[in-house]
């Protein structure tokens, strides 16, 4: 066996420091930086600013779980997954992008993200779990791409100002979406 037959990275573990601004290097001692550790960043009150490198592949379950001052966080080209409790009780993040590579959204990823006004959801995500954007209490709008083909009934459960979703609905049965977006919400054609 050579060298070559194996990958691997670096997995931040724990952040243990109190910047406002944090930015995860690409490279630890010449070795890639892929993924950011379960609460690697639980509970950290300091931070208000994220910024991840090309090379994380993952961002593990409740990674930023209580970040309660964060504000800003990009998610990079290269994250597949957004793991189970992620971003949960982010309270003071506004907006989140994700990218293209991103295919699931996991349980409880942005629960309780109260101040989460804005969330792009690209096409290549196909799976919504439980819980996953609960309590996002100042989300009014939501675009639901065609490629999404399960989204679990509790996933945005507690939405009191979601106004308006979009979505493919030739593909989703009413009874369906009423039963994941509930009978207050305007279910409208996605554009």
């Amino acid at each position: 066996m050579a060298s070559e037959d194996f990958k691997f990275g670096v997995t931040i573990e724990k952040y243990t420091g109190n910047d406002e601004i944090v930015e995860i290097p690409a490279e630890i001692n010449g070795v890639p930086v892929t993924r950011i550790g379960d609460a690697a960043f639980e509970d950290c009150k300091s931070v208000k600013e994220v910024y991840l490198p090309n090379s994380i592949k993952e961002i593990g379950g409740h990674a930023f779980a209580m970040c309660s001052n964060l504000e800003k966080m990009n998610i990079p080209d290269s994250v597949k997954k957004i793991n189970t409790g992620a971003f949960g009780l982010c309270v003071k993040l506004k907006e989140m992008e994700l990218p293209d590579s991103v295919n699931q959204i996991g349980a409880e990823a942005f629960f309780y993200c109260a101040q989460l006004t804005k969330i792009t959801i690209p096409d290549s995500v196909e799976i919504i779990e439980n819980q996953a954007f609960n309590y996002c209490l100042s989300l009014r709008e939501l675009h639901i791409p065609d490629s999404v083909i399960y989204i679990n009934k509790t996933a945005f459960d507690y939405n009191k100002d979601l106004e308006r979703v979009y979505i493919n609905i030739d593909k989703w049965q009413k009874d369906k979406l009423k039963e994941i977006f509930g009978s207050y919400v305007k279910i409208l054609p996605l554009e």
